[in-house]
Order: C-alpha cells, then structure tokens, then sequence
C-alpha cells in the first residue's frame, strides 16, 4: 500500500463520516472553528512522510483526527456563537438574525410551521435579468419557463423566504433569500424551493447553498453567467444553446456534479480540485487542470466552467 493513498483514504473517508452525520442532522459543523485547526494539515502531511511502516502512519493519523476532533468539539463548547458562522455541512444552526436589511420577521412567526410560501414577479420587457438565491440545505430546482419573470415556490418545516425585485429600465434583480429557525423542529427536516422564470431576458444566476441537493435545468434558458458556493452538495445540471457565451463558475466542499451540454456548442474545461473522480467524456487535456472540446473557439456559441473543489465527483456528458 502506498502512504500516499493510506493518507488520502482516511482523509476523505473523515470528511464523508462528518459530511454524512452532519447532513442527517446528527451533528453540526462549522468551517469557522475548522479553519482554526488547520495546523492539523501540517501534523498529517508529516505523519504521511515519516519513513515508518503503513500501519504505525495509519495509527497516527487516527490519533490525530481523533486529537482535532476533540480540539474541535472544546472550541465549540468554549465558543458556542461560532457555529452561526460558514456552516457548509448542516441546517442545524441556520439561523440569521431578525433584525438584518431584509428580514421583517420576528422570531415568533417561526413557532408553528411548516412554512407554504409563493411568490411572483410579472414580466415587463426585461432584456436582462440576476437571480440571487442564498439557500440553506433542502432541495433546490430551477425549472420549466414561466409566463412571468419569476414565479417561485416553497415547502419547509424550518425555513421562509424574503422576496424582492430591484427593476432598472430593463433590467430587474431578482433577490431570494432564506431565513430559518430549527430549535422546534422535531425529526426530520424538509425544505424544498422550486424557481421558474421567463424565457425572454439573459439571465445571470448567483446561488449560495449549504447541503444541498440541486437540480438545475438551464436548458430553455438565455444564460450569461452562473456562479454557485456550495458545501456539500449533488447538482444536476443542464446547459443548452442559447445563450452566446455563457461561464459558469462552481466552488464546493464534498460535491457530486453531473453536468450535461450540448455538442454543437464549444466548451472548455478548467478543474481545480484537491480529490476529485472526474469523467469528461468528449474532452482533450490541453495541459494540466485545462480541458476542452475539438470546436471549441470555432462555435458562435461557448460555454467555460471553472471549477474549484474539495472532495468531488464530477461528470460532464455532451448531448
């Protein structure tokens, strides 16, 4: 057995343990106090080097984790507000405050639950259009066209929604932002948004999720730009040829991508990941972290995504 892949494999399965408890809501955590341990990196890196035997590193490194695990747990203990703070694995602590720019709501509107939620925005010539969505964890889909610019809806047991629309000439941003409360909830949680828009503006997406399970067909779409900051998620995504150039940008912890384009359209690649399973079917490796197709730079239309992340699986198929 190599150290190399010794180390590598009790580092992610570490990750998918806490990424795994933490989705189910048996834990929480938060990148805040993490990201104060990472001194850790520099023990594991020198434990992976050491010129002993396979079994002594691997004991090690348990040894370790199980050091940062209890570092981490008397941080939070000592520190309790930080874990309202880059929370990318859990719902448990989603909380923002009442009395933030956007949030009308006081804490005894999140009492009762579940939460049932519509909202819409007509459309008025818009030629170009920016939806922000900041989402916890649940299901989030971007949908079929709509007659309208935006017609939103939602089901939670823990999380409503503020909606606002900014309109300049004929542009409109288009705000969506979730607050959420879960010290009633009891079992499991449910947060579920659907997003339609209309088909006639070019649209640039931003999207924020935490634990999130995405599914975002962009296909009946003119798309300018899409960026989204996940934590642990599985995205499904969808792009088609309508849009004249089209970047999309995808920063995530512990991800599995699928991602599906069309042919007829140019694409290039480029991956930054520190592990990553990756199936870029179509594709030429240009050089390292660069890839693309064979017409790419010779189709009125193209398509870049750029992605950096942690522990991934990412998939891009040409239709």
């Amino acid at each position: 057995m190599k150290s190399r892949n010794l180390f590598l494999g009790i580092i992610i399965l570490f990750i998918g343990v806490v990424a795994l408890l933490a989705s189910l809501g048996t834990i929480s955590f938060s990148w805040q106090i993490a990201l104060r341990l990472w001194p850790l990196l520099l023990i594991f890196l020198g434990i992976a080097i050491l010129p002993v035997k396979d079994l002594l590193k691997a004991i090690l490194l348990l040894v370790t984790l199980g050091a940062g695990v209890l570092l981490y747990q008397n941080e939070a203990k000592n520190h309790p507000e930080r874990n309202r703070w880059g929370n990318w694995f859990s719902s448990s602590n989603w909380d923002w405050d009442d009395d933030d720019d956007y949030d009308n709501d006081s804490d005894d509107e999140f009492d009762d639950g579940p939460y049932s939620q519509q909202f819409s925005e007509p459309y008025e010539a818009f030629t170009k259009a920016t939806l922000n969505i900041d989402f916890g964890a649940g299901e989030l889909e971007i949908g079929n066209p709509s007659a309208e610019l935006i017609k939103v809806n939602s089901e939670s047991n823990f999380a409503k929604y503020d909606f606002r629309v900014e309109k300049l000439d004929e542009e409109a941003n288009v705000f969506l932002t979730g607050k959420g409360k879960t010290k009633n909830i009891n079992g499991r949680t449910e947060n579920k948004l659907y997003v339609a828009l209309s088909d006639f503006p070019t649209w640039d997406f931003t999207i924020s999720t935490g634990a999130a399970d995405c599914d975002f067909d962009f296909m009946p779409y003119k798309v300018g730009s899409i960026n989204i900051e996940s934590g642990v998620c599985d995205m499904d995504i969808r792009l088609g040829d309508k849009g004249q150039h089209t970047t999309m940008n995808i920063e995530s912890g512990v991800s599995d991508i699928d991602i599906e384009i069309p042919a007829n359209v140019g694409c290039k690649i480029t991956l930054d990941s520190a592990i990553t399973g990756k199936d870029f079917a179509g594709f030429q490796k240009i050089e390292k972290g660069i890839y693309q197709t064979d017409n790419f730079g010779q189709t009125e239309q193209q398509i870049v995504i750029n992605l950096e992340c942690g522990v991934s699986d990412i998939s891009v198929e040409r239709y």
